[in-house]
């Protein structure tokens, strides 16, 4: 009888806990924090870098060795972890650190400091902190800044291969420098990405293999790239590509078979838009020499616009109106007036 009352009892007081438990979370509301939550990503290349955080405000007080003291462990922020992730390995300060999410900390200093990435970012702030738990840490400078009522991290300085983080606070600022790979994280993901992509589609090799062409990296596997693009659907972006790759790679005479089997595919417009990119690098002799070329092979309104709107763009009048008085002869009755306002604009420039 004892045991029955004593397993009733127990029966009751579990149920009496999950009764309680209940109600304390239907009377659970959403209030704002005092240090409300905020996040920052910034992508490098194709790597993101993201930071979540709690953004507490001066209010008045004295930060720096005091809210915030010397050589003590600090959680760069307020309330949980400040955390942040990365989608690809990274290295920050000169020093290697794999993808994936840490908790940041730092230790200020009044003339150093150190910034820690951790293991743990699923805790409430650093009270559950383990200094073997630490993946890195990097000394780096504090340094003076205009005044920031409410803590935040910012990306001030970026480049295609690396960034500058920045913590915010009151009257500093503290930076770190965080490297990327590109190259070699973009070539890495093309390769993934080639296992993919739909194979009756050109236009996926062809963007690969015209990155690898444009960064000067991973050729042979690029000229691969472009031949699968070639004999999906041959034309003159990826057969001018091949080109381009073949020259690169030092082999000349295959190259210039190869252009040459481009320039016969060519449509006027591809022909056009190939020359005006050499006007974009400054090559004005091999852009005019294009589309000169044009105009002998097509003979068209368009052709001869083209030439002219390429000298208007480098500001010689005499033989941008002498190409567009040459258009004007050929071009279509109901295209007359929009070019003739053309020419117009041209003129008043």
């Amino acid at each position: 009888m004892k045991k029955v009352t004593l397993v009733f009892l127990a029966v009751l007081f579990v149920l009496g806990t999950l009764v309680i438990n209940a109600q304390d979370s239907r009377t659970t509301v959403t209030v704002p924090t005092a240090s409300q939550k905020a996040m920052v990503m910034q992508r490098v290349g194709i790597t993101d870098i993201t930071i979540t955080y709690s953004s507490p405000a001066v209010k008045g007080r004295e930060i720096y060795g005091k809210l915030v003291p010397f050589d003590k462990l600090w959680r760069a922020g307020a309330d949980e972890n400040t955390t942040i992730h990365f989608t690809h390995d990274v290295v920050v300060e000169g020093q290697k650190l794999a993808k994936g999410t840490y908790g940041l900390f730092m230790v200020p200093g009044q003339t150093e400091w150190e910034v820690v990435f951790s293991k743990n970012y699923t805790s409430w702030g650093h009270y559950f902190y383990k200094q073997e738990e630490d993946v890195l840490r990097v000394k780096v400078k504090p340094e003076e800044a205009p005044f920031r009522e409410y803590l935040s991290y910012d990306f001030s300085v970026r480049k295609d291969d690396s960034a500058v983080v920045c913590l915010l606070w009151e009257k500093l600022r503290v930076p770190f420098k965080i490297d990327v790979d590109t190259k070699s994280i973009v070539v890495a993901n093309l390769r993934n990405e080639m296992r993919t992509l739909p194979w009756w589609y050109w236009q996926g090799t062809h963007g690969a293999a015209q990155y690898c062409l444009d960064n000067d990296v991973n050729l042979d596997e690029a000229l691969k790239w472009v031949d699968q693009s070639i004999s999906v659907e041959e034309n003159f972006q990826n057969v001018i590509l091949k080109s381009q790759l073949l020259e690169k790679l030092g082999k000349g005479d295959d190259a210039a078979k190869v252009k040459a089997q481009a320039m016969k595919i060519g449509t006027e417009n591809d022909l056009t838009q190939y020359a005006y990119s050499f006007a974009l690098k400054g090559d004005k002799d091999k852009c005019v020499g294009m589309l000169e070329a044009n105009t002998k092979r097509f003979k068209s309104w368009t052709s001869y616009r083209a030439m002219a709107r390429y000298y208007n763009y480098f500001k010689d009048k005499v033989n941008a109106n002498k190409y567009f008085q040459l258009a004007l002869k050929k071009v279509p009755a109901d295209k007359k007036d929009a070019l003739q306002k053309e020419i117009d604009k041209a003129n008043q420039k």
